[in-house]
Formats: structure tokens, sequence, C-alpha cells
């Protein structure tokens, strides 16, 4: 039997949330190929190399898959040389090897880059690897052969998803993630909960995430079939005693029909589990709404990003209009749905009376909570370019795009440097949360015993 250990890198930030793309390759390998023995080292909870490295060397693997996003590219590129150093063959794929292969393919401990989705592609490297094949057959990689770098094609997005199979999630500590479960704290920060994902692809062109969201996933929306949804949920909920889920798909809700169905199906098999979702203001109504309380939505998260119409929109490229923010809210907060904004402070021009304005609107609002992070124009993103357009003087180290903290240096003249920006996000928090019509739920969870850890969790990041 052959082994392949998959790693997720996550020395920083504790996060509920797990990876959900290598345990949903993880339960492709299992599926799809022969002899292949796959376990998963997660550093979330035991953020350390030497954890790492103590169980690469007990359990001695083949080959190594190594997850990469942006910010978590110096620990990664650690993992990759404790992963040679036990002598696998390592193979780095996720959203920065995706965007940026070339930045990664040249370490002298990295031997493959998947680039796109994970399941098809890696699961034909592992049966090539394990069978003694060239790799030139492999669609959607970049690999080393005698001291040169061969570009293979890139493979097609997985057009049906229900093809996949559901997430191998057992290859986390599912309980530990339960216990630290933060997305229904307002709601009841005692509920069994875990996240999922069951979409690909975003329509949409925010400067913050297009187009690198698209070389990704390709430009087409898709998603799992409503019945394949409900299936899966039972199943978390017979298996975990799970009492909510949260949906992580950027925007669950691009499809009125999709949603319609998948609420039907909800009542109709009575699921009885609580859920969440993100959304945008523009793709849902009052009537869809009430479809999907009926179905258990509790909480909707929406990104509104900024107060300003000329940052959100002419900067973030949202397309979204206060009158229609404003109109969710009231209609969310009159059906009994919670809501979480969204906002990010610190964009290309934005000034302080900008953010000012922002911290205000969130405080007044009838959001329930919110969450504020700094504007961190992320390699090959619209705002990437715009930011470089007006002279900002961006990290050179990957590590350092950190949208939890700001680390670039000052910027130009009329933008705003990062420890002014950091306060403002602070500022941002203690406004909000202690805002008087919202003290009172503050102070509640932070006093519950569940609410303390969870909070301090929170604070790790924020």
């Amino acid at each position: 039997m052959n082994k392949v250990t998959l790693i997720y890198p996550r020395l920083k930030y504790p996060s509920g949330d797990f990876q959900l793309g290598l345990a949903s390759i993880g339960a492709y390998l299992k599926q799809r190929v022969r002899d292949v023995d796959v376990d998963l080292i997660d550093t979330t909870y035991h953020p350390s190399l030497n954890y790492v490295s103590g169980r690469l060397k007990r359990r001695k693997p083949d080959l190594v898959g190594i997850y990469m996003c942006t910010i978590m590219y110096d620990d990664a590129i650690k993992v990759a040389e404790i992963a040679k150093a036990h002598s696998a063959s390592v193979v780095m794929g996720g959203p920065h090897p995706t965007i940026l292969p070339e930045t990664v393919i040249g370490n002298q401990n990295v031997d493959t880059v998947c680039i796109g989705e994970g399941e098809e592609t890696f699961g034909a490297l592992v049966q090539a690897h394990l069978e003694g094949e060239k790799y030139n057959h492999v669609e959607g990689i970049w690999y080393k052969e005698n001291g040169r770098i061969i570009r293979n094609p890139q493979r097609k997005p997985v057009e049906d998803l229900d093809l996949l199979p559901f997430p191998d999630i057992d290859l986390f500590d599912v309980e530990t993630y339960i216990s630290n479960f933060i997305q229904f704290d307002s709601f009841n920060p005692d509920m069994r909960g875990l996240s999922t994902i069951v979409s690909r692809g975003c329509p949409f062109q925010c400067s913050y995430c297009q187009p690198t969201l698209s070389e990704i996933f390709g430009r087409k929306f898709r998603i799992r079939s409503p019945q394949n949804v409900v299936d899966q949920l039972k199943i978390l909920k017979k298996k975990y005693r799970l009492e909510a889920v949260y949906f992580q798909d950027d925007t669950l809700t691009v499809s009125r029909e999709w949603m319609c169905e998948f609420c039907e199906r909800m009542v109709q098999e009575n699921v009885g589990i609580l859920w969440a979702c993100n959304t945008r203001v523009d793709t849902v109504d009052e009537g869809m709404l009430k479809q999907m309380k009926q179905a258990g939505l509790v909480k909707l998260k929406i990104g509104i990003e900024s107060f300003s119409d000329r940052i959100r929109n002419g900067i973030y490229r949202k397309g979204i209009t206060l009158p229609k923010i404003n109109g969710l809210i009231e209609m969310a907060t009159d059906l009994g749905i919670q809501l979480t904004g969204f906002f990010m402070l610190g964009a290309p021009s934005e000034t302080v009376r900008e953010i000012i304005g922002t911290i205000k609107f969130s405080a007044k609002s009838k959001l329930k909570e919110a969450n504020f992070s700094i504007a961190v124009p992320l390699p090959r993103t619209g705002l990437y370019e715009m930011a470089k357009g007006r002279g900002w003087r961006l990290p050179e180290k990957f590590g350092d795009y950190d949208y939890y903290h700001a680390s670039r240096p000052p910027i130009t003249e009329g933008d705003l440097p990062s420890r002014r920006l950091e306060l403002f996000k602070k500022l941002a928090y203690l406004v909000f949360y202690l805002y008087p019509t919202r003290i009172r739920q503050t102070l509640k969870q932070l006093l519950g015993l569940r609410g303390m850890g969870k909070t301090i969790q929170k604070l790790k990041r924020f």
C-alpha cells in the first residue's frame, strides 16, 4: 500500500472551518485511486513545524500534497523542505500555485505544482507516481524533469459536481472543529456545527477576487444538485449530531431556481438542521428569504465592504447600491434572520472620512455581527493593479499579504499607512460591538464559558 499525506499548513489564525479542498481531494483519492493510503496533517490546532516533522517521520509517505494560499506561502515552503528531508515527492496546490505557479515550482523542495481544481489532477498525478509512470499525460500540472520545468496543459473544471464524492472531513479532528465552530455564536454559541462548500465559481467581478477566482475555478458557476446537498446534510447530521451548517460558498444564492428547489426539499424531507450562507444583496428578495427561513436559514452574511459608493462600486466593483443594502437589512431583520456584514478598510484612495463613515454605518445598522479586514490587494487581482497604479509599495514577501493584519509599509501621499489602518480596524470592532443596541448581546456572549473561549480565538485573528 502506497502512502500519500496531505498537509494544511495553517500555522497562524486558528479557524473553526476545515480546508474543504483537501477533504475533497482525500475523498477522491480513496474512492478513485487504487492501492493508496491517505492521511492528513492539519496544523490549525498544532501550529508547529516540529509537529509536521514528527508526523512525517513516523509515517514516511511516498508523496506529500501541500495546500498553499498567498498568506501561507512562507509556512508552506518550510513544510515542503521538511517533507523533502523525509524523502517524499512534494506537490503544491491551492490558490497561489494556480495563480503564480512560477513562484512555487522554482523552489528546490517542490517537485510538482497542481493548477486549478485538485481532485482529478492530483488523482491522476498520484496514480502516475505510484505506478512509476512519467507525468507527461497528466493535465493541470507543472513539474520538473532532468532540470527542466515542464508545463502541461490545464485541466478543465469538473462540470458536474455531483460526480465528486462528499469531502472526507474525518481526515481532520472533527470534534475539535465542532467545539471551535464560531459561525453561529450570535445565534447560539453552544450549537454543534460545521462548514461546507457545495458550489464553485463566481459570476461577479469584484476587484479583490477577480480575475484570479475565475482562473482557479473557471468562469462558470457550478453547484451540486439540491438533492445531493440535502443528502450530504442528512449524513452530517446523523454522523456528527450536527445542529447547524454554514455554507462557505462565495454566493450560495446565485441561482434562484436552485435555492427554491433546495428549500422545498429541505422542508419535504424534514432535514431539521439550521443553516447560514453568504449572499449578495441583489440576489435575494422577500419571497425568497421567507422560503429560505422556512427551510432552516437563521443567518445571512453579506459583503457590504464600504459605506461609500465610490469605494464599494468604483474601487471594489461590487455593483450594489446603498438602498439595496438597507433594503435587505430591513427585510431580513423583519423576518428574524440575523445578518453579518463584511467590511474592508483602506482601499486605494480611501479617505479617513470614508473609513469613519463605514464604521458609523456598521454600528448604527441592524447587523448582528460585523467582520472588518484590511484591504489587501492580492497578486493578479484587479485591486492589485489599482494599487500598483497608485504607486503602492506592495510587500516583497508573499507571506506579508495578510488581510488579518496589514503589513504593507506607508504608501503614497493621500493613502493610509498600515499602523493607522490597524487602529481604525480595532476602533471599528470596539464601536460596533459596544454600541448601545449591541452591548448587552456582547457582554452576554463574553461572559458565557464557551463564548469567552471563542472570543479569544477570534481575537487571535483580529
